[in-house]
């Protein structure tokens, strides 16, 4: 395959991984497509000076192993959330797969491993695995799962669009704005708020929801208290076993909305 084309599918794929991650993924998702994206740019414009200047890929062994080592410590780190308490598998993989390609560039400047074109083929072989584990990763799981997630980040984005963010806070004479921390404090109140009345109603306790999303009972308690954002995707699976349409947490979240008691759904 011309190496122009290789070159290409990369690209096309991490885009796709990064619009995946940011249209349905979490935190962790979204740094893990960037730095993807970033070291194949990187891979893409080094790649090419140096087959213009050398016509010899290996070249810049040493450089790939620094970049590798590099993002497997960082999907390493990425294995584990600072909320969640489930294991993401695709930064697992997406780790061993960058180790292999450590031992490979090492085994190339070493012992000369590789016949001529093989060390090529074999890092691509596993960049395009790297690639199609995040992007199986990052797909919703089903139509309900894309409409809800994309859902409520569309709800968390309207409201920076809407009265909520805008002068609010009278003194005097002068209108005064409330900071924007202030007003991301308060939304992040106000859902957990919603998330606690929900989970009442529905006569949970917070151990008994955060089993079945994956979270730990303290990290519901911080949701409730406001102390922590929930994240678009975590809001959905909450929204699921808590049978609460997702824009019923953002009810009443505007420059002058008041909120009424959470709706979900009866049996």
């Amino acid at each position: 395959m011309p190496f122009g084309l290789v070159i290409s599918s990369y690209l096309g794929a991490s885009f796709l991984t990064a619009i995946l991650a940011f249209l349905w993924g979490d935190q962790n998702k979204i740094f893990g497509a960037g730095i993807m994206l970033a070291s194949i740019l990187i891979y893409n414009v080094l790649s090419q000076y140096v087959f213009v200047m050398h016509g010899e890929f290996g070249q810049t062994v040493g450089f790939f192993i620094i970049q590798d080592l590099i993002l497997a410590s960082l999907f390493f780190t990425l294995r584990k959330s600072d909320i969640q308490q489930v294991t993401h598998r695709w930064a697992i993989v997406c780790f061993g797969l960058h180790g292999l390609m450590v031992l490979a560039h090492l085994a190339k400047i070493s012992i000369g491993a590789f016949a001529p074109g093989h060390y090529a083929a074999f890092l691509n072989v596993l960049a395009a695995l790297v690639l199609i584990s995040m992007v199986v990763a990052f797909t919703p799981k089903s139509l309900g799962e894309a409409k809800g997630v994309l859902k409520a980040k569309l709800l968390y984005l309207r409201l920076h669009f809407s009265g909520f963010f805008r002068e609010r806070t009278v003194s005097g004479p002068r209108v005064e704005q409330m900071p924007k921390s202030d007003d991301e404090r308060l939304v992040t109140q106000h859902i957990g708020e919603r998330i606690r009345q929900a989970r009442i109603i529905r006569q949970m306790s917070r151990d008994q929801l955060g089993e079945k999303v994956g979270l730990s009972g303290a990290q519901i308690e911080r949701y409730e208290h406001g102390k922590n954002r929930v994240s678009a995707p975590v809001l959905y699976h909450l929204s699921q076993v808590l049978d609460v349409d997702v824009a019923e947490f953002f009810e009443g979240l505007s420059a002058e909305g008041e909120p009424g008691m959470i709706r979900v759904r009866r049996p």
